[in-house]
């Protein structure tokens, strides 16, 4: 499982970029990971990266998360599962 700064954040009015989508999704599949995971992402990034990871590497699995979201990969069972966090 990756977990990869897509996209940028907002500091001080300021727009910091870490990786853009399709970098992302590439990293994604050199990394040769089961499960991606964007974080920062702004706007249309998260799909954008969904979009591009299933382009470039169709055997990884996106997860975009909302906020109030968790995602549990459990490694024991191989098979990820989501919950709500109340």
């Amino acid at each position: 499982m990756a977990i990869l700064g897509v996209g940028g954040v907002e500091v001080n009015g300021m727009s910091l970029t870490e990786l853009w989508p399709e970098e992302a999704a590439l990293v994604a599949k050199w990394l040769g990971v089961k499960v991606a995971l964007p974080v920062h992402y702004r706007f249309d990034e998260g799909a954008t990266f969904a979009k591009e990871l299933k382009r470039q590497a169709p055997r990884v699995k996106s997860v975009l998360l909302r906020a109030g979201e968790s995602y549990r990969f459990n490694l024991n069972e191989g098979r990820p599962r989501r919950s709500k966090v109340e």
